[in-house]
């Protein structure tokens, strides 16, 4: 496991609490972060350490060991989700400054099921 700073324990915090979140409800979490927020990158340089060992990890999105999903993407990102597909949307590491895709946001927000 590397070497986690307390700049990054709130994002392992964060993580670690969606996808238990995700494996009680069984549902698919998806959290939308801006590109090139310091949440992202913490999460690609982390990803396989913060999750519950047994995790099946894609390049996106990783099955919970105990049923649910959780996907963390850039909001420059396309909704690859089938629409008949319910999923949960949240928004990590947005602060002062972030400079956010309006249009791509808006796309998984109008189909997401539920915000939290």
């Amino acid at each position: 496991m590397k070497d986690v700073t307390t700049s990054n324990a709130a994002v392992f915090t964060t993580i670690s609490s969606l996808a238990s979140q995700a494996e009680a409800s069984d549902e698919w979490i998806v959290v939308i972060t801006p590109d090139g927020s310091e949440f992202l990158s913490t999460v690609v340089a982390y990803w396989a350490d913060m999750l519950p060992a047994g995790a099946s990890r894609g390049s996106r999105t990783t099955v919970l060991p105990r049923g649910g999903r959780l996907t963390v993407i850039s909001s420059k990102a396309e909704p690859f989700i089938p629409e008949d597909i319910p999923f949960t949307l949240t928004f990590q590491g947005w602060g002062d400054g972030m400079v956010v895709d309006t249009k791509q946001v808006g796309l998984w927000r109008a189909q997401a099921t539920r915000l939290i």
